[in-house]
């Protein structure tokens, strides 16, 4: 029996450094069209383009784009129509991440966060060794994961560093009796990183992460201290110890100072630094981020040419060093999710797999929402508001952004950060559309990446049937190193 017509409102097109891609939106599907010759369209295509391509702008964009007469290519097999082969990312809070806001205070004043007295608004203040202990008391009472995390977030956690070494061991003793597994990694800022403070977390398992945002002239600009003062100078040399010891990862903020990935990427490779992701900037004010407005062909002519670059150093070893996805960064959450054919109703885990927990104890569905008293969700000495928290939820769901129901990467942005959109609009129900556009464009390289990695490594595609066995990180990191090591022998 023939499966209902697919609509073209389902399907998204585009043409990328010569090759062309398409996207099957409901069953997430990707495909590398380019080479094909004159193959037959599909009975339930033709009959959805014929009875209305005119209503969906982006598709007929798509075709133009591609050069291509949509009736004159194979883009879809009859049968399964709009079924859905996949799953959605689950919509039930499950938490198995916190975020300990240390110090709502920070020693810098960097352009993207420091506003009135305190990070992101707030008032300075400290976490206490109580609140941090009915913090993790309460943390190990919602996990129902065996593997769980930690993060030291701030302001700049390292101010109270008694406090975040109490909440490492009180933590690591606390989940090992209860036979789970607690990972911790620190945010910082590097600036306090003294030798003795190195040797110290040195004997822990913490990944520490810290800011650099390019080159001096890049990271002097957007991370100075108060008066200005630069300190990249002072941030590299504490690095040192940790980049020989291949335990450090980086965080880099994008800004109009300087939009080229790879003078970035080379940059921090060039004083040791392998690891990191980049992220566009959270709007915690409205206007914040107008300078994408600005500059958004520049930012996407230099994202498609950072995916040329990026592809490329997942396909080869160098220097014995091999590139890696790592999660969070600006392609990977993507690749994730079409690995795992799992469609989102949400663009993060905030509130249903982290809370962030505020130096008083105030709980919140992620630490970026700190210092708002209308989003706080409960407290470490009463719990969590399950009915707040559900609110917020319902609130922030894909389905609650009407603007957001036409677009063909809906599914993969989930409507864009929560406290983005609130910062731009004053809601969580409303996307920022100053992101939109750039959002879409790093979307469609993460397609061309995905497709390219199915060409190279068949087996990425069945990731989803069965991804209990091993993370996409490892199981990519395997195929990957696997082909650079044939080659490297061929």
């Amino acid at each position: 029996m023939q499966g209902k017509p697919t609509s073209p409102a389902e399907h998204f097109i585009f043409k990328q450094f010569g090759d062309i891609i398409f996207f099957n939106i409901d069953k997430f599907e990707v495909s590398l069209l380019s080479g094909a010759k004159k193959p037959s369209l599909s009975p339930d295509l033709r009959s959805s383009l014929e009875g209305g391509i005119h209503r969906h702008g982006e598709l007929l964009t798509g075709f133009k784009e591609t050069g291509l007469d949509p009736f004159q290519f194979d883009l879809v097999s009859p049968g399964k129509g709009n079924d859905f082969e996949g799953s959605w990312v689950s919509d039930s809070p499950r938490i198995h991440t916190i975020a300990l806001n240390m110090a709502e205070d920070c020693n810098l004043r960097c352009k993207y966060c420091y506003q009135d007295n305190g990070p992101f608004g707030m008032h300075p203040g400290r976490m206490s060794q109580l609140t941090a202990q009915r913090a993790i008391d309460l943390f190990l009472d919602l996990s129902q994961e065996t593997v769980n995390r930690i993060y030291f977030f701030g302001g700049e956690p390292l101010l109270n560093p008694m406090v975040m070494f109490f909440a490492y061991d009180y933590a690591r003793n606390k989940f090992s009796n209860a036979g789970k597994i607690v990972h911790f990694s620190l945010v910082t800022n590097g600036t306090l990183i003294t030798p003795e403070m190195t040797e110290k977390l040195m004997e822990t398992d913490i990944q520490v992460i810290v800011g650099i945002d390019g080159p001096p002239h890049v990271h002097n600009v957007l991370r100075y201290g108060p008066g200005g003062t630069r300190t990249y100078e002072d941030i590299v040399p504490r690095l040192i110890p940790w980049i020989k010891a291949r335990r450090i990862g980086a965080v880099t903020v994008l800004s109009e100072f300087e939009t080229n990935l790879i003078k970035i990427v080379e940059h921090l490779r060039s004083i040791g630094v392998e690891n990191f992701v980049f992220r566009l900037p959270i709007c915690f004010t409205e206007g914040a981020d107008e300078w994408i407005k600005g500059k958004l062909n520049v930012l996407k002519e230099d994202l498609a040419l950072f995916t040329k670059y990026y592809l490329s150093e997942l396909l080869r070893s160098q220097n014995g060093h091999r590139w890696r996805l790592h999660k969070g960064d600006i392609f990977y959450n993507y690749i994730e999710l079409l690995c795992l054919k799992k469609k989102r109703n949400y663009p993060c885990d905030a509130g249903l797999h982290e809370i962030g927990i505020s130096c008083n104890g105030d709980i919140y569905p992620c630490p970026y929402f700190a210092g708002l008293p209308e989003y706080r969700v409960g407290h470490v000495s009463h719990g969590v508001n399950w009915k707040r928290l559900g609110d917020f939820l319902e609130a922030g769901r894909l389905s609650q952004k009407g603007i957001c129901g036409n677009c063909w990467a809906r599914y993969l942005c989930g409507g864009g950060c929560l406290r983005d959109g609130l910062g731009a609009t004053g809601s969580v129900s409303l996307p920022n559309i100053q992101k939109c556009e750039i959002t879409k464009h790093i979307i469609r390289l993460s397609l061309f990446i995905y497709a390219h990695l199915q060409k190279e490594f068949p087996g990425l595609v069945g990731l989803h049937l069965n991804p209990g066995n091993l993370s996409v990180f490892h199981k990519m990191y395997k195929e990957i190193s696997s082909f650079s090591e044939r080659a490297r022998d061929g």
